[in-house]
C-alpha cells in the first residue's frame, strides 16, 4: 500500500468539508467518522483490488454502501460550490 502514501509536502496545506443531510460521515466536536471504520486493506493483490474498488464506490455518487473514506476538498471554492448543489 506504499504507492498510496503521500508525503506531508505533498499534501494540501487546507482541507474543506462539507456537511449535508444524508451525509455518511459522522460528526461530533472532536472527529468525523466514516461510516465504515472495521475495514482493513493488507497488502496482498487481491486486498489491493478491494481497496481500488471501495476507492471507486466511494466516488460514485450512486454507491449507497458504507465507505471507509471520508470526502474533503483541497479547494475552497470547489467545496462552497459543491455545498450549494441541491441534494
Amino acid at each position: 500500500m506504499d504507492q498510496y502514501r503521500r508525503r506531508p509536502e505533498e499534501l494540501p496545506r487546507n482541507l474543506y468539508r462539507v456537511d449535508y443531510l444524508g451525509s455518511q460521515t459522522t460528526r461530533t466536536d472532536e472527529e468525523l467518522k466514516a461510516a465504515d471504520t472495521t475495514t482493513f486493506y493488507g497488502n496482498s493483490e487481491r486486498e489491493q483490488g478491494l481497496f481500488r474498488e471501495a476507492v471507486q464506490n466511494h466516488f460514485t455518487w450512486s454507491y449507497r454502501g458504507r465507505s471507509p473514506f471520508v470526502s474533503f476538498f483541497s479547494d475552497w471554492d470547489h467545496a462552497a460550490k459543491w455545498g450549494r448543489k441541491e441534494p
